[in-house]
């Protein structure tokens, strides 16, 4: 390891040791040295590159606040973001400059170090605390001008805060950005370039990350308020209330108990006694459920982070210590036992064509059918015809289609 790269793990270990709920995060993130750009950026694959001249310069708290700015841009998923708004290649740069107001009035307020030349809320007369859309639409209504004042009449003012800081906040390739989630192989087995971290398990980091945030907020309070609007909004509850629609699912399969203190049942005898009476024992009845989320490639990254939440909400309210998590496009890739959703990091498969049918026949083959299949879709898929002996619900996305399902499923959707 190069001198500068343990320089950076140095901050970054000091960061991590201040404000433990960035770890996952923060050790996800790869460090890839390169004079190919002037300062630092990341690119949407979590991975960070730096220049070593501007590395060298800077001082270990400055290094801090520097990690923390581009750690940002993949937490607040600015890339993600900036597809959603319509950013493109023209207009990436202003993009960039918005959501760096957005990271750097939280960060100064914090109290963390950050280089002189950085653009803030204030710089532009905008007011702090507000999102970086809302920064958009401001300075795009003079966009000649910031242009201007952040690169310069011929545009080339590379300098920190100059809106720059990779396709890990604006969306688009750098020309210094190398390999795509793959990486890329060096010459000679020298300069490799990591595999990244795709939008699905940038997802779950995200989720994880709010949710250490949460947790600690519990146990030590005094959060900046940045971190907790923002974990909130990560961690936001599901749209269905699982616990209406688990209690209908056990109404229909009372043969599926385990022992416990719920209801009274005459199947098993309680060990009191009364004479010349006889006595129910208590049970609670338990549901085996599965859970089938589709991977095809009409399902967006948002629509993915949905499923997730949704998925959550099952596990929090079904009382099963896991659930069996089916991805499926035109075929079934994987069947992981779940106990968070964490658990889904690197399994979620596909980009295909759609066929749930095939998920259908993958748990029909099952030798344990669950009580319960809960299928996440956009509803662009053949069904098929004959009700299975397990109860289904199919659940759509806000965009998608119920054209076409069967009649004996039940199905939701997530705008309802």
């Amino acid at each position: 390891m190069s001198e500068l790269k343990e320089k950076l793990q140095a901050a970054r270990y000091a960061i991590i040791r201040d404000r433990p709920y960035f770890a996952q995060a923060f050790l996800a993130m790869d460090l890839i040295e390169s004079d190919s750009l002037s300062t630092m950026g990341v690119d949407k694959y979590w991975r960070m590159y730096f220049n070593p001249k501007f590395t060298e310069a800077q001082s270990h708290d400055t290094l801090k606040g520097l990690l923390l700015h581009e750690m940002l841009h993949l937490l607040r998923d600015h890339s993600g973001r900036a597809k959603s708004y319509g950013i493109t290649r023209e207009t990436h740069e202003l993009w960039n400059i918005a959501v760096d107001m957005e990271i750097n009035d939280d960060i100064k307020e914090e109290g963390w170090e950050l280089p002189d030349g950085l653009f803030y809320p204030g710089t532009f007369g905008c007011e702090d605390n507000k999102c970086a859309e809302e920064y958009y639409e401001k300075i795009y209504k003079k966009a000649e001008k910031v242009m201007v004042q952040c690169f310069g009449k011929d545009g080339k003012d590379g300098s920190v805060g100059r809106g720059q800081c990779g396709s890990g906040a604006h969306g688009q390739k750098e020309e210094w950005e190398e390999g795509g989630k793959e990486g890329k192989k060096g010459k000679g087995g020298k300069d490799n370039v990591p595999e990244g971290i795709g939008e699905i398990d940038g997802d779950l980091i995200r989720r994880q990350t709010a949710k250490e945030i949460v947790e600690h907020q519990k146990t030590c309070g005094n959060m900046p308020g940045y971190l907790i609007r923002w974990s909130e909004d990560i961690l936001g509850p599901p749209k269905i209330d699982w616990r209406k629609e688990l209690r209908n699912v056990i109404k229909k399969s009372l043969n599926a108990i385990r022992y416990g203190r719920e209801d009274y049942t005459y199947k098993r005898l309680s060990r009191r006694s009364i004479p010349n009476v006889i006595l129910p024992s208590m049970v609670a009845y338990d549901v085996n459920m599965s859970v089938v989320i589709d991977t095809s490639g009409s399902i967006n990254s948002e629509e993915l982070v949905v499923f997730l939440r949704e998925i959550r909400g099952i596990l929090s309210s079904s009382g099963q210590s896991f659930v069996n998590v089916i991805s499926c496009d035109a075929e079934v890739h994987s069947c992981v036992a779940v106990k968070n959703v964490m658990d889904l990091r690197e399994k979620i498969m596909g980009g295909g064509g759609t066929d749930m049918r095939e998920a259908f026949h993958y748990v029909d083959k099952q030798k344990k059918k669950p009580d319960f299949l809960v299928i996440f879709t956009d509803g662009y898929t053949p069904w098929i015809e004959k009700e299975p002996k397990y109860g289904t619900i199919a659940v759509i996305t806000k965009t998608g289609t119920t054209d076409g399902i069967p009649k004996w499923m039940k199905h939701l959707k997530l705008d309802e």
